[in-house]
């Protein structure tokens, strides 16, 4: 049986994040390729329609999922794979479809919960705010032990609802239970965006004695220093942080995580325009805008 935590990370695969460090994806896909030219099977559609999508593909890795799902109309991965896909395409009703299908034919608890989280997101996506934060609620309620990815969309929703104090909260909790770094970093951030310094300090202390790549964390030592109102400090982190930064960021294959630091550094720097910049970016490359809300509030303060 598939772990929620995999089926999530499959799936997971196929939006778009940050994408563009993957390597030798050509020659994947010829191997791929050469496979489903001898015996073609729905897991290797779906395996290529991964590549695809790292690629920036959609319309094939589109393809290839609507290829597997004809040979195996119930396989799993590539449902799910493909109704994202089709949240990301805007193309809400077929991929409400496909989420009523999913939904209806999940055995495991795994899958159930899974359905019900895309259904959440779906919802989100068509502008359903309060029915996309129920599901959450009830995914907490009654799956303790879910994925870590709820536990993120769920503390979206609330910060989009000004409550980045429950959201801290909410994620505090969440890394306690799975230790996962993304969850600590998340819940710092939304503690800071909260105006909760106290209980996050130690850690962004530690890591910018510990970590090799400082930027993100100087960031977030800047955004201290302009909650206590110390502009000189704040603006001394933001200077190193860009400093880094444009040694790291590779213009011909920008790693989006990087773009979405300068331009936060940035905005918060008073640079709006050059931060707007990275933003627009971000938004045309797919970047998830649930990754990059703490941007757009620092431009829209």
């Amino acid at each position: 049986m598939m772990s929620l935590g995999r089926s999530i990370f499959l799936a997971g695969l196929l939006m778009p994040i940050s994408v563009w460090g993957h390597h030798s994806v050509e020659d994947t896909i010829k191997e791929l390729t050469q496979k489903i030219f001898k015996s073609p099977t729905p897991e290797l559609y779906f395996k290529r329609a991964i590549e695809y999508r790292s690629l920036r593909k959609s319309k094939e890795c589109e393809r290839d999922l609507r290829a597997a799902l004809r040979l195996a109309p119930d396989h799993y991965s590539s449902k799910m794979a493909l109704a994202r896909l089709l949240m990301t395409s805007e193309k809400y009703d077929e991929a409400r479809t496909y989420s009523h299908e999913i939904l209806k034919s999940a055995s495991t608890l795994p899958c159930m919960i899974e359905a019900r989280f895309l259904s959440a997101e779906l919802a989100q996506m068509r502008g359903d705010h309060n029915k996309a934060l129920k599901v959450c609620e009830d995914i907490q309620k009654e799956f303790p032990d879910h994925d870590e990815t709820i536990d993120l969309f769920h503390a979206y929703l609330l910060i989009k609802d000004e409550k980045a104090s429950e959201a801290a909260q909410l994620l505090q909790q969440a890394y306690r239970r799975t230790h996962g770094v993304v969850l600590r970093n998340s819940w710092i951030d939304a503690s800071l965006l909260a105006g909760e310094i106290e209980p996050v300090w130690p850690v962004i202390q530690k890591e910018l004695v510990d970590s090799r790549f400082k930027a993100a964390w100087l960031i977030r030592r800047a955004r201290v220093a302009q909650l206590q109102g110390a502009r000189v400090q704040m603006q001394k982190d933001l200077k190193l942080a860009l400093a880094e930064l444009e040694t790291r960021i590779k213009p011909e294959r920008p790693d989006l995580t990087l773009i979405y630091d300068r331009g936060l550094a940035l905005a918060m720097k008073g640079d709006k325009e050059l931060a707007k910049k990275d933003l627009s970016l971000l938004q045309k490359s797919g970047f998830p805008a649930r990754s990059f809300l703490f941007l757009e509030q620092q431009l829209n303060d």
